[in-house]
């Protein structure tokens, strides 16, 4: 508890002043916040709705060039100004803009839409899977989002160390019910009819590519609230980008391709909904505990930022 406390309080001290080097953290610290952020339900519906109008391959390489274009158009230029200054998205955005422009710019494009409406969005959506689940009323559902509304923004109070401990909890156990989830789409349709499949309109690759470009790039806008916390290397900052974007996105990406797939052939109609996508696939309860700990770890970002 006491290390809490002194954590929240370091943060506090430097809200609005630049972060020492000698302060700094290891890169790990910045590429697991996000790590957590990508773990969202957001890439697996994803993954459904780029085998809407692509192959299985197809969608595989625009995912991968999709986050090849984020890291290095977006998460490198931003997260080494963050590095570099030591400040946060808001003040640095008052060295460009000055201080009423950085305000402007600062409420909608990184605090109405990614982190207040984002995180509204987000917490309505564990929500809402909880009821696919557990039906419930009208009042119940309010107060239930309610409640998790406050508890996604626990972590966030005291500061990135604690975002950084529930990633690294969260992930293992969401890997496990991705492979079991991934493990009973295989052996429902065959692996064989993956690579077969074909869209009844093929909409091309740079539909997918601006697909999964448009999933992430606001989150890397605030790229530098995370990235003043790390060291100020291009390697450092390269290999936070790397680490923070492909591994939670690829596999949450293509494991919600191949469900998206199998839950196809069973008779789904919207194959980017994840949760009715493994509903479908006979794990409503798994779908629960991968819905709440997927919105968790991405709405405690939106809460710090």
């Amino acid at each position: 508890m006491e290390n809490s406390k002194n954590q929240v309080n370091f943060e506090e001290e430097y809200s609005q002043k630049p972060i020492p080097q000698s302060m700094r953290k290891h890169w790990f610290y910045a590429a697991s916040v996000y790590i957590g952020m990508c773990a969202v339900l957001a890439c697996s519906m994803a993954g459904g709705g780029l085998i809407y109008g692509l192959t299985l391959p197809q969608a595989i390489v625009a995912m991968f060039l999709g986050l090849v274009a984020l890291v290095a158009l977006f998460y490198i230029p931003l997260g080494k100004i963050g590095a570099e200054q030591g400040l946060n998205t808001y003040l640095i955005g008052e060295c460009a803009f000055g201080k009423r422009g950085s305000d402007i710019a600062a409420s909608f494009i990184v605090t109405v839409i990614p982190c207040i409406a984002w995180y509204g969005i987000e917490v309505s959506i564990a929500t809402q899977a909880m009821a696919a689940v557990i039906p419930m009323s009208k009042m119940a559902f309010n107060i239930v989002t309610l409640l998790f509304g406050i508890i996604f923004a626990i972590p966030a109070m005291y500061g990135i160390l604690s975002m950084a401990w529930l990633n690294w909890i969260s992930l293992p156990i969401m890997i496990y019910i991705i492979i079991f989830g991934v493990g009973k789409a295989i052996m429902g349709t065959g692996a064989g009819s993956l690579w077969t499949y074909s869209p009844q309109q093929n909409m091309g690759l740079m539909w997918g590519i601006n697909m999964q470009i448009g999933m992430i790039a606001v989150g890397c806008s605030f790229v530098a609230d995370y990235t003043r916390w790390i060291k100020n290397k291009w390697s450092d900052i390269t290999y936070s980008g790397i680490v923070g974007l492909f591994p939670a996105t690829s596999v949450l990406t293509i494991a919600g391709m191949i469900m998206a797939l199998s839950a196809t052939k069973l008779g789904v109609k919207e194959p980017w909904n994840i949760v009715e996508v493994m509903m479908k696939l006979g794990m409503p309860a798994m779908a629960l505990v991968f819905v709440f700990l997927l919105q968790w770890t991405t709405c405690i970002t939106s809460a710090y930022s």
